[in-house]
């Protein structure tokens, strides 16, 4: 018997049942369907079928693959996968444009979100700790999945710089122990996130870190760290707390660091505050696709709660200290490949003095000096 067809006749058994699905319950459906089915073709059938069901699908053996950092679906039979030797096509398939469409309604049902016309997109967490971001019909012709696989345990600082010169492990130790404030910059999938959790590994026990995030993606090993979740509206349309609100609350919590694991939108203008109230030797994210391009989407977010650009620039200035910028070299490995102090000039704005400019992860192009403290 063909899955297809057990896989109709399982759905139609399942159809009235109330409670959950259960991988047992799925085995004695197949055993009712095919009840010469030998062992091994029931154990292969009733895998495919729960996670058909209720669990990954065509996804269940790419989200335990290791070393994966994203999974992206551009319709039923186009999926491709990012790692660290950068993105490649998989064979993962659905059978048809509905059936992928009805697995992505399924799980946002599952993480009570709303996915139809009327709501064709939703950004959600699975199960697993993965991120979601599901577009359907009528924005797009296919739908489309992306999912941000959850970090491992964060590794040291000196094993995600293994490749690079010392002097550049020496220079973000220095930002980590003399407490300032420094933002990581890069494009998507550069190790923005990968680095800052290795850089607050270095932080003391004894010094308390409130990590805000938008979505749970650090994974930060730190014995005196507390971290807040923002959270999105519900089905009905309520119960959103965003990042912003946040940002406020970890001022009561009595933080020694304040980190932001990415900083999108008006939230920056709390996190301004928040770090011009004493927090030394706080941090956050930010997408940039270069560090000179770093002002202008720092003033581009802070318009966003009605912040002039020349206050931006002033509470900018005042909020950090460093800017460390991310890159994927020809090779598609992750460096550091700049480093900058942020210094305030006399005309009111500020300006980014680069202390380390790297070029594709090469020692010869290392150009370093030390990098004064605040």
């Amino acid at each position: 018997m063909q899955f297809d067809e057990v896989l109709s006749q399982v759905r139609s058994k399942l159809a009235s049942h109330v409670g959950p699905i259960t991988p047992e319950i799925v085995v004695s459906c197949i055993r009712q369907i095919d009840p010469v089915c030998s062992n091994d073709t029931l154990a292969v059938l009733a895998r495919s079928i729960y996670a058909d069901l209720v669990g990954f699908g065509p996804l269940h053996d790419l989200l335990r693959m290791d070393g994966l950092t994203d999974i992206l679906v551009n319709g039923h039979d186009d999926v491709w996968i990012d790692s660290a030797g950068g993105l490649s096509k998989v064979n993962a398939k659905w059978r048809n444009e509905d059936d992928l469409r009805d697995f992505a309604v399924r799980l946002a049902r599952q993480a009570d979100r709303k996915l139809d016309h009327l709501s064709p997109f939703a950004d959600f967490e699975l199960s697993n700790g993965a991120r979601c971001h599901v577009i359907i019909a009528p924005l797009v012709r296919k739908t489309h999945i992306s999912i941000r696989i959850p970090r491992e345990p964060s590794t040291s600082l000196t094993d995600v710089l293994k490749n690079q010169d010392e002097r550049v492990h020496q220079l973000l130790m220095e930002i980590v122990q003399s407490r300032q404030n420094f933002l990581i910059t890069g494009g998507t999938g550069t190790g923005k996130t990968t680095l800052l959790a290795a850089m607050l590994q270095e932080v003391p026990a004894n010094e308390r870190i409130v990590l805000i995030e938008d979505s749970g993606e650090l994974n930060v090993q730190h014995p005196n760290l507390a971290g807040l979740q923002a959270r999105s509206a519900n089905i009905e349309g309520v119960g959103a707390i965003p990042m912003s609100v946040l940002v406020r609350q970890s001022l009561r919590m009595r933080p020694d660091r304040i980190v932001v694991g990415e900083v999108r939108g008006a939230e920056i203008s709390d996190l301004f505050l928040a770090l011009n109230t004493g927090h030394r030797g706080s941090a956050a994210t930010l997408h940039a696709n270069a560090i000179h391009h770093v002002p202008a989407r720092v003033k581009a977010l802070a318009s966003l709660s009605g912040m002039t650009t020349d206050v931006a620039d002033l509470q900018f200035a005042a909020a950090f200290n460093a800017v460390i910028h991310m890159q994927r070299n020809h090779e598609g490995s992750r460096i550091v490949c700049n480093v900058a102090q942020i210094r305030a000039n006399s005309v009111g704005s500020f300006e980014l003095h680069e202390v380390l400019s790297l070029a594709q992860g090469s020692a010869t192009d290392l150009n370093i000096s030390r990098l004064r403290t605040a």
